[in-house]
C-alpha cells in the first residue's frame, strides 16, 4: 500500500518478508435482505439478523465510531515530537458480531446454545491524507495478525484461546 494525496505520499514503514498476500474467503453479508436496524444513534448502529426461526435474533451486528483526542497518546508507539502531525485528532471504528451456535448431542438429542462474539476496532488520524486505502490496509493487517504464517485457518486464534500467546515460537 502506497499512495499520494496532494503533496503527501503515504507508505508503510514495515517490509514484509512474504510478498504474496493470503487468499481468505469471507462471508458476504446481505444487510438489506437479512438484517434490520434495531438501534440507531449518532455514534452507533445495531442490526439484528432476521433469518432465524425463533422470535429472538440469533445474530447481532454493531457499528460504532468515536473521536480520539490524541492518536499519538492512545497508540503507544514512540513517535518523535518533530515527526508528529499537527492534527492529533483521530477516529476509532468498531465492527462487532455476536451470534449463537447450536450444538446437538447425537446420542441424547440435547441441544445447547453457545454465544460467540468478535470485534475489530481500527484507529487512525483524521488528516486529509489518510485515505480508504490506508484504513483498509490497517484492517487487512489486523486480520492478518490473527492468522498463523502461511495459513488461513483458525490455528493461531485457537492457540491464543488455549493460552499460547506467542505466534513466533
Amino acid at each position: 500500500m502506497s499512495y499520494t494525496i496532494g503533496n503527501w505520499t503515504v507508505e508503510p514503514l514495515t517490509t514484509d518478508s512474504i510478498s504474496t498476500a493470503k487468499a481468505l474467503s469471507l462471508v458476504d453479508l446481505s444487510y438489506a435482505a437479512d438484517y434490520t436496524v434495531t438501534e440507531r444513534g449518532t455514534t452507533e448502529v445495531r442490526l439484528a439478523n432476521t433469518t432465524g426461526a425463533g422470535l429472538a435474533p440469533v445474530e447481532q451486528l454493531r457499528y460504532g465510531r468515536t473521536r480520539v483526542k490524541d492518536v499519538y497518546a492512545s497508540n503507544g508507539l514512540d513517535v518523535p515530537a518533530s515527526q508528529k502531525c499537527n492534527v492529533r485528532d483521530g477516529v476509532r471504528t468498531l465492527h462487532e458480531c455476536k451470534y449463537l451456535l447450536k450444538a446437538t448431542n447425537s446420542v441424547s438429542g440435547e441441544e445447547l446454545l453457545l454465544p460467540m462474539r468478535g470485534w475489530i476496532c481500527l484507529e487512525a488520524p483524521t488528516v486529509d491524507f489518510i485515505s480508504s486505502a490506508a484504513l483498509f490496509d490497517l484492517f487487512k493487517r489486523t486480520v492478518g495478525a490473527a492468522l498463523a504464517t502461511g495459513k488461513t485457518d483458525g490455528t493461531l486464534v485457537t492457540d491464543v484461546a488455549r493460552g499460547d500467546l506467542d505466534p513466533v515460537s
